[in-house]
């Protein structure tokens, strides 16, 4: 198989979170993890209810262990203690990828306790190439691109996010704007992604940011009453939109 470039749509080393911190609020969902092969095979012999709750979406081994995470304790985490390796889906939290035909595009999902450079742990370029390349190898299907967006306008659109984080988004973080606003914006270049951006040709989104900045400093109010995870997708959404508007209007003139 060929190995694909990877793409990261946020800062390196600058985003920050602790698990600690939340008690693990991401393992409240409807948890069915990626395991590797060597722990799909334990469970699967260890004669316990565990056995009975690993499945196989094609060649990936998956554990589905209900809404709130059956080895989520006061203590945290208790996998490892039973001998079984962290799930790659685990590990990959708080990241996700889109897949396409030559790159692997990692975005960042919020995060509860979502930190720029002051928390306990940080996300690294360097640290998350083998975690990524570790749920790759599972076989676990990954969301894809459109197949009808060119391999030219993928190469435009990294090309503009890499320019982009050495240069802008690095100029707004000496802004004087408050902290929790511009925390927002290491969302920004992921959403990009999105196939309503993806069909418009790359010139006629280079003005996209200015429209994402003034979504987030009209939504900036709501951000005091919404958990951190949520916001993301409200800003999406409006976001959205307002392109949407944005083409009609340039379509009437």
């Amino acid at each position: 198989m060929k190995l694909k470039k990877i793409h990261f749509t946020f800062l390196d080393d600058f985003i920050t979170y602790d698990c600690g911190e939340c008690k693990g609020v991401c393992c409240y969902v409807n948890n069915n993890l990626v395991v590797d092969t060597y722990s799909a095979v334990k469970i699967e012999n260890s004669y316990t209810p565990l056995s009975a709750f690993i499945s196989k979406i094609g060649d990936t081994s998956v554990l589905n262990c209900g809404k709130k995470c059956w080895f989520l304790s006061d203590k945290g985490c208790i996998i490892k203690d039973l001998g079984i390796s962290k799930p790659p889906t685990c590990s990959l939290y708080p990241l996700q990828i889109l897949s396409t035909r030559e790159y692997l595009i990692v975005s960042y999902i919020s995060c509860p306790v979502y930190r720029l450079g002051s928390s306990k742990y940080s996300i690294k370029y360097e640290d998350s190439i083998s975690i990524i390349n570790q749920y790759i190898n599972t076989g676990a299907p990954l969301r894809e691109l459109s197949p009808n967006i060119s391999n030219e306008r993928i190469e435009e659109e990294v090309t503009y996010q890499e320019n982009f984080k050495s240069s802008v988004l690095l100029k707004m973080f000496q802004e004087n704007s408050g902290l929790d606003y511009n925390k927002k914006f290491n969302y920004y270049l992921g959403i990009r992604w999105n196939k309503k951006i993806m069909s418009v040709p790359i010139k006629r989104t280079l003005d996209y940011w200015d429209i994402y900045k003034k979504v987030c400093k009209e939504l900036e109010k709501t951000f005091n009453f919404l958990d951190e995870s949520n916001i993301i997708h409200i800003i999406t959404d409006q976001f959205l939109n307002q392109i949407e508007n944005h083409k009609t209007l340039r379509l009437i003139r």
